[in-house]
């Protein structure tokens, strides 16, 4: 875990090993254990001077002092301990058990795509769960899941693919994690030859026994365990997707002199899930890493798919230099919002080598609403979710 997200747990300063309690710094006090807290007090009293009330009358007055108290987030510890969920629980709770899943397919709709061969069991601590057609992934309870952005990134490189009538051979997906775009993209083009590259041994592991759970021991989607950054491979390829980690992190040296650092948000409070950290936070880089890393494994006439957090970073103007700095060109993009009256959560980004002259470029992006104000789905991101397969 340390290479994966270093400083993200508390390192014990006798063996050097990392604590098996505590996670990453508490977001409420940024790992001091303590906070100051204001506290008001309210007296009356007979107000003896005739200048804003007339004389005699009852006044307010209230005065505030400021007290140093222990954290009650981390209750003093500075950290907040592992979420022990993967280890403990092993199976869903009750409340989860017995939600059901209400949404169904329109009449006549054919659910395309193959069924899985099931030649994997979930273990202690995962369940599974619908991914796109007939398809399953495996998740920890707790860990990190598959989610929207996974989604729609896969859906816009099957667009991107159509609207530019490409016929892609070669695919890769750029830290596949769990393998929850891997797998929609293969599913989404059956005759292409897929590759995942994912740095996270335990979310490695996993892909490939949801591809196991799937497509069986076919050759024909594979993940290695490496890192993006310095991977070799052999072959160039036709499309290539990407979901990087959209927060910042800053480190800090966690004792005077010595070697041992701190990892701390440069936004937001670092998850308490080992897992989830590294997927969520750029502890390998972010949009940069993964524009130098496809721009190196594609194709001359390849496209590279990428999603990019929109959110308080401003992210956009990193999406644009990460591909500047790549000799990448953004040659499409869809900016997608959560609800109708909210700004975008995340973007979409279609980009191929600068030299390419073959795409078309749009100058202005798509945009794509989840859902209304009022919790219903729109007819759009409908549309969306019956085209993977998936019930609307």
């Amino acid at each position: 875990m340390a290479g994966d997200a270093p400083g993200w747990g508390k390192v014990d300063e006798k063996t050097g090993e990392q604590d098996q309690v505590y996670g990453p710094v508490c977001w409420k006090c940024s790992g001091t254990g303590k906070i100051l807290k204001k506290d008001k007090k309210k007296t009356k009293q007979v107000n003896s001077e005739e200048k804003l009330q007339p004389q005699g009358e009852t006044i307010l007055k209230i005065s505030c002092t400021v007290a140093e108290k222990i954290c009650p987030v981390c209750a003093g510890c500075g950290r907040i301990p592992k979420k022990r969920k993967n280890k403990d629980r092993l199976t869903i709770t009750a409340k989860r058990a017995k939600k059901k899943n209400t949404k169904s397919y329109p009449p006549n709709y054919k659910v395309p795509g193959t069924k899985p061969v099931a030649m994997e069991a979930k273990i202690p601590g995962e369940e599974i769960c619908s991914l796109v057609g007939h398809w399953r992934i495996f998740q920890q309870i707790g860990g990190h899941r598959w989610s929207t952005d996974d989604l729609v990134t896969a859906w816009f490189a099957g667009k991107i693919v159509d609207s530019h009538k490409l016929r892609p051979r070669q695919y890769l997906d750029l830290g596949c994690g769990i393998g929850s775009v891997l797998l929609m993209t293969a599913w989404k083009f059956p005759h292409m030859s897929c590759l995942g590259i994912e740095a996270q041994k335990l979310s490695s592991d996993m892909a490939k026994r949801n591809i196991r759970y799937n497509i069986g021991t076919s050759k024909r989607v594979e993940v290695l365990h490496g890192d993006i950054r310095n991977q070799v491979l052999p072959e160039k390829f036709d499309l290539i997707t990407g979901t990087p980690p959209y927060f910042k992190v800053a480190y800090e040296k966690s004792n005077e002199g010595g070697t041992d650092i701190t990892a701390k948000p440069a936004y937001g409070a670092l998850p308490s899930c080992e897992q989830s950290a590294p997927a969520r936070f750029e502890f390998r880089g972010g949009i940069e890493e993964y524009c130098k890393a496809a721009k190196s494994h594609l194709k001359a006439d390849g496209v590279f798919i990428v999603c990019e957090g929109l959110g308080p970073q401003i992210n956009a103007s990193r999406v644009t230099n990460g591909a500047k700095a790549a000799n990448l060109e953004i040659i499409d993009s869809i900016m997608v919002h959560g609800r109708d009256d909210k700004p975008p959560l995340f973007g979409v980004y279609a980009m191929c080598h600068s030299e390419n002259s073959h795409f078309k470029r749009c100058s202005k992006p798509s945009s794509l609403i989840v859902r209304f104000k009022g919790g219903e789905r729109t007819e759009e991101y409908k549309e969306l979710l019956l085209d993977m397969g998936i019930p609307p």
